[in-house]
């Protein structure tokens, strides 16, 4: 049986994911020659928010 912390923990872990997945987009479709500052600082939240997820539990895309 889950115990409440778990389920924060699962829940924290997911709204992460949401989070990359989200960067990982903006990112993608910012270009950085037009926006030098926007794409990096979406680089780097997508670092921040990377470095919270486990490696195991990071979803799968090419680097950017």
């Amino acid at each position: 049986m889950h115990t409440e912390l778990d389920i924060i923990q699962q829940n924290r872990l997911q709204t992460l994911k949401q989070l990359y997945i989200g960067k990982y987009i903006q990112l993608s479709k910012t270009n950085p020659s037009l926006n030098n500052f926007k794409y990096q600082i979406l680089q780097a939240e997508l670092l921040v928010i990377k470095a919270a997820i486990p490696e195991n539990e990071l979803p799968l895309f090419n680097e950017v």
